[in-house]
């Protein structure tokens, strides 16, 4: 993640009272042990605590390496690199791929799904920023190719988001790449629900469809736990959001080890995890299968990070 939403966030996010999600996460998602297993090989195999993955660095070369191999294993479709610069010269790439729509009808509308493999460099290990996002986007990926729904979607791990959203801007920046985009999803830090208590999912309120699918895939979760968030451009969202995309950007706080030493696999805690990737599952099949006019919900050339659109 670029740098810190407002305190405020930090504050309220980490002041909801939830039950641990060892007490409750089976009640609601059955065994999640062979998902849990899944995200933390896939985060085992992305952080490194010696390398970290700046933009060009070897950590960023494994970390692109194993996200392409993962798509590919998964069944994506046109798995691929774009690669590009940052700002000091360094190349880097985003990795792409995408599970083709099954209705005809629908198969136009794209949902983009993302999280940043970029972070910082050596001694800072990233493993919640964002090895967790991008773990999750692999495990939502083999579930979406498993069984495609009606609309199209696109997996993108992008890269440069700490240097300012660059990887997802060179994205949306390609001719004619976002104007089938009728929906963003983002992940960045899904793996401490356990020491903050709660999941935001940042752009999902004042009644629009992102809430709606939030609150219906959360409906049996603990009271608290999952918080309909306020707007966000402060992570990769911000390439689509500005060009009228809705969106909703799932997010656990994490105000003692963000850009810290101390971000590191052994704090990710296996339940919480899991159940914040199979939370962000759900929405994103929802997007991608609702019978809604989800083209009507985007605003194009209008800035709507700070605004939602009303649900249809």
């Amino acid at each position: 993640m670029l740098r810190t939403l407002p305190v405020f966030f930090f504050a309220c996010a980490c002041s909801q009272t939830s039950l641990p999600p060892e007490t409750w996460v089976e009640s609601v998602y059955g065994d999640v042990s062979s998902t849990s297993g899944r995200l933390l090989d896939d985060l085992d195999a992305l952080v490194t605590d010696t390398q970290g993955r700046l933009p060009g660095s070897a950590g960023d070369e494994a970390a692109r390496a194993h996200i392409f191999a993962a798509f590919v294993a998964a069944g994506l479709s046109d798995v691929g690199a774009q690669t590009f610069s940052d700002a000091t010269g360094s190349e880097t790439a985003n990795i792409l791929g995408v599970v083709l729509g099954s209705d005809p009808d629908l198969a136009d509308e794209v949902i983009v799904v993302s999280a940043h493999h970029d972070h910082l460099g050596p001694g800072f290990p990233g493993a919640n920023d964002n090895g967790t996002g991008v773990a999750a986007l692999i495990e939502i990926a083999r579930r979406i190719a498993a069984d495609p729904p009606p609309r199209t979607v696109r997996f993108a791990a992008f890269g440069a988001e700490e240097a300012g959203f660059l990887g997802a801007i060179a994205y949306a920046e390609q001719p004619g790449v976002i104007d089938d985009v009728v929906y963003a999803v983002n992940l960045d830090m899904l793996g401490t629900l356990t020491q903050a208590g709660s999941v935001w999912a940042l752009g999902a309120r004042n009644g629009s469809v992102g809430e709606v699918w939030v609150q219906a895939a959360a409906s049996d979760w603990p009271d608290g736990t999952v918080v309909l968030g306020d707007w966000s451009d402060e992570s990769d969202n911000v390439a689509f959001c500005t060009e009228g995309v809705p969106y909703v950007f799932f997010w656990t706080p994490d105000s003692e080890c963000y850009h810290q030493a101390c971000d590191t696999v052994d704090r990710i805690e296996p339940n919480g995890f899991a159940a914040v990737t199979l939370l962000a599952a759900d929405v994103v099949r929802e997007a991608a299968t609702a019978t809604l006019d989800l083209r009507g919900q985007v605003q194009p050339g209008e800035d709507v990070c700070r605004q939602v659109a009303q649900a249809p």
